[in-house]
């Protein structure tokens, strides 16, 4: 590790491979100003990136079993770090779930400060959809919101993508906590326009969260009169979301599900659709939309989360009401009718995301962010 660099302890959530595509260019970027390591689980190993190094474990049987081996793992690191000299000066945690408990435990043992992320709305009913029953459902999000407001009021700082995703929080948390909003950190380098096929495509899952049945509704209502242009959903689908999606798309020949892919085959993927809907009924703010931006592609998105931020209606993509089917194929009909509208709407977008979405503005805003975390006197 490099000496004179803040150090900082990340906590990652699990299930994470090809560290390379996840972690290499974010840590080696990180690496002008920072040092420190990576604890998540996904690809047992450890991988070393520019001044960081990546702790990952085999994934357990239970997020309990997960949760106590990361505890053990980050407590002996710290201690033997401080031992050494050169303790950690920052935990950093991706959320204020899982990671955000294990985070507020690992900085209070070791006396240093607590950066938590907010990546998505834990207050929007959608994210809990998956529960059928409606009294474990609120259960389920009761219990949530309460995890995460006893780590925000823990947090010294913490870290949005819209400034709304504190509305629940804000009066709950403690005076003097440092809340700035920017995005996550994203290699967008390879996504580029490599051409049009008459394909749209909406990615991710959950199939309600991310609206797949908002997006398949609203290209029924069109597709006769686009029968050369299809829809296609990718993302992974098993047992019971799968059999929903079947149900969903029910044999229509425009319509159809592409199994997941490597994050390092998106660029090709997304370089290559004509039109990118993001249909969700909550969100952040999805990776997906910037990287079809950077790729010149049109989007159409509802207005959740941090979209309407970056959004300009008619200008750099198309937005409309969550859940409103008719707005959606509305919108999708004006794109597919209209290749000058796609491609004036695509450049505009590759614009914006060449000049919000660069790695040396992420770097500015997290260096900005962590020295007034351990420094608030300076600012």
């Amino acid at each position: 590790m490099t000496s004179g660099k803040h150090r900082i302890l990340f906590l990652d959530t699990g299930h994470k491979y090809r560290m390379g595509d996840i972690y290499g260019q974010k840590l080696r970027l990180l690496s002008h100003g920072f040092c420190g390591c990576v604890v998540t689980f996904g690809e047992a190993g450890t991988f070393e990136f520019g001044d960081f190094v990546v702790h990952s474990f085999k994934p357990l049987k239970s997020k309990l079993a997960i949760f106590a081996r990361a505890l053990a793992f980050c407590w002996k690191t710290a201690r033997a770090a401080r031992r050494a000299g050169r303790g950690f000066d920052l935990v950093a945690t991706y959320d204020p779930l899982n990671t955000g408990l294990l985070g507020t435990l690992v900085a209070r043992v070791c006396g240093i400060p607590l950066m938590v992320e907010l990546n998505g709305d834990f207050t929007s009913w959608s994210n809990y959809s998956e529960v059928k029953s409606r009294y474990w459902r609120a259960l389920k999000r009761w219990i949530y919101l309460r995890v995460a407001t006893y780590v925000l009021r823990r947090s010294k700082g913490i870290k949005l993508l819209y400034a709304g995703q504190l509305d629940y929080f804000r009066a709950r948390l403690r005076p003097g906590t440092t809340v700035r909003t920017f995005p996550n950190f994203l290699d967008l380098g390879a996504f580029r326009n490599l051409g049009e096929t008459k394909k749209v495509v909406i990615i991710g899952f959950p199939f309600h969260v991310k609206g797949i049945d908002v997006a398949i509704a609203a290209f029924r209502r069109i597709a006769a009169s686009y029968p050369d242009w299809s829809l296609e959903i990718l993302g992974w689908y098993a047992g019971e979301e799968k059999a929903v999606l079947d149900a969903s798309i029910a044999g229509h020949p425009q319509i159809s599900h592409h199994p997941p892919i490597w994050k390092a085959e998106m660029p090709g993927y997304v370089g290559m659709c004509g039109v990118l809907v993001c249909a969700s009924r909550t969100e952040g703010f999805p990776r997906v939309v910037k990287e079809a931006m950077h790729a010149g592609k049109p989007c159409i998105v509802s207005d959740v989360g941090g979209l309407p931020g970056a959004i300009e209606h008619g200008k750099n993509g198309l937005m409309f009401r969550s859940e409103d089917v008719a707005g959606l194929a509305e919108g999708l009909a004006s794109l597919l009718a209209s290749k000058a509208l796609r491609a004036q709407v695509g450049s505009a977008a590759r614009e914006f995301a060449e000049r919000e979405y660069t790695a040396e503005a992420y770097l500015g805003y997290f260096d900005a962010f962590v020295r007034e975390i351990l420094n608030p006197a300076a600012q």
